[in-house]
């Protein structure tokens, strides 16, 4: 069902595009990448049908829920609805504990010192170690 609503998408047809998403399962159509394909296949259609008002609803609330989250396609809902791209907030400050344990954490230690050295490679290997 994905490839056949990959490939609807490839060609441009809405009406086998809704009809592949719809046919996902529950889970499935919950995934951003579908929740917004779904909706540009709602919007697309809506001109065409005698439910439009309802289809554009559908669409809004979609693009609504999406534009909100903070990956690709929650920036191309929050584009489609003329909205501004919110960042997710700053990370607090860290508190004097944890600068404690980074400080004694010799592995944490080690790839710092490997990456203030050039070692950029091997710093990153120890770091993800």
């Amino acid at each position: 069902l994905v490839w056949k609503a990959r490939a609807a998408l490839r060609a441009g047809r809405w009406p086998q595009v809704l009809q592949a998403i719809e046919a996902l399962s529950p889970a499935e159509q919950r995934d951003p990448t579908w929740m917004y394909w779904k909706a540009r296949a709602l919007r697309e259609l809506a001109p065409t049908a005698g439910d439009a008002e309802r289809l554009r609803a559908d669409a809004f609330q979609l693009l609504d829920e999406l534009s909100g989250q903070y990956h690709f396609y929650g920036k191309l809902a929050a584009e489609a609805l003329e909205r501004p791209h919110a960042l997710p907030p700053s990370a607090a400050p860290l508190t004097d504990a944890e600068r404690e344990r980074a400080a004694t954490n010799p592995g944490l230690q080690r790839a710092l010192r490997l990456i203030e050295l050039g070692l950029r490679s091997e710093g990153v290997r120890e770091w993800n170690w």
